[in-house]
């Protein structure tokens, strides 16, 4: 699959995935339950996808250390560290752009260590990218609980989305396959957040309602990470697919305004328009 088509649905995928996250949030669902569902069903979709695929399971004892490191050390940490950034920081925008900006990070190392892409237009239009991503999510500082830990948590989360990213491209290299990866760091996360729950005695007894909007997060979180390794592995370079990742900042501002009546104003709408701009550069 083109890289450029594998991006456009993973940012698809991105818009339902945050739509629906919101909505769980106005619903006051618990951050946990909100959690399980983007791992915990992504999980049972990539195995029924390794079942179809003999030898998915099949790893060597260092690809499993990785995948391990990979799921536990960047996936779960960098998520734990991202949501509480953004809960502690003044404004949650701060929090956002510091993690946002790992796009910088891993287009310059594939460049250096994969022999990836990198022209003078691809950085101007990431930087333009993440200059509206950063218009876009900074507002009044609305928060009465920050605590100082929020920058070294924010960067945190920098280094972990970064990781990731490179991560990605190694195992593919040495041999592991993308569904293969997509299992073991759903089942470890999908493991480390059924022990949070335990340990902290929260009961998952979903509604009916929540059970239906717990899948569609499910779904949209299973298609975000499966079209986003595509694209990794077919990408010039994976710095081009986490710009248009954090692009798709685009899309939830406008659905969530028009679904969810949130904020639109002239100086969130420049923003729009400047990270628009910034992807159309990116991929002409």
């Amino acid at each position: 699959m083109n890289w450029l088509l594998a991006s456009s649905l993973m940012a698809i995928c991105s818009l339902v995935l945050y739509l629906a996250a919101r909505k769980s949030a106005l619903m006051k669902n618990s951050t946990e339950l909100t959690n399980l569902s983007m791992y915990f069903i992504p999980t049972l979709v990539f195995i029924g996808m390794a079942l179809r695929q003999p030898g998915s399971f099949i790893v060597t004892p260092y690809q499993l250390l990785i995948l391990f490191i990979f799921a536990l050390g960047f996936s779960w940490l960098g998520n734990v560290a991202s949501l509480k950034g953004i809960e502690f920081a003044p404004n949650p925008g701060y929090s956002l752009i510091i993690s946002k900006s790992y796009v910088v990070m891993t287009t310059i190392t594939a460049f250096l260590f994969f022999d990836a892409d990198l022209s003078t237009k691809s950085v101007i239009a990431i930087l333009a990218i993440i200059a509206g991503s950063a218009v876009i999510g900074i507002g009044k500082p609305t928060n009465s609980n920050v605590k100082k830990s929020w920058l070294p948590l924010s960067l945190l989360a920098f280094f972990c989305w970064g990781m990731i990213s490179i991560t990605s491209k190694y195992l593919a290299t040495i041999g592991v396959s993308i569904i293969t990866l997509l299992v073991y760091m759903n089942v470890f996360v999908t493991s480390i957040i059924i022990l949070e729950l335990y340990l902290k005695k929260l009961l998952v007894k979903p509604t009916y309602n929540q059970s239906w909007l717990f899948i569609i997060m499910g779904l949209a979180a299973s298609g975000f990470d499966y079209f986003m390794q595509v694209a990794f592995v077919s990408a010039p370079n994976i710095g081009y697919v986490n710009a248009i990742n954090a692009g798709s900042v685009v899309l939830v501002t406008i659905g969530s305004f028009l679904i969810f009546k949130d904020e639109l104003s002239w100086r969130k709408l420049f923003g729009v328009v400047m990270t628009g701009l910034g992807l159309v550069y990116l991929v002409l």
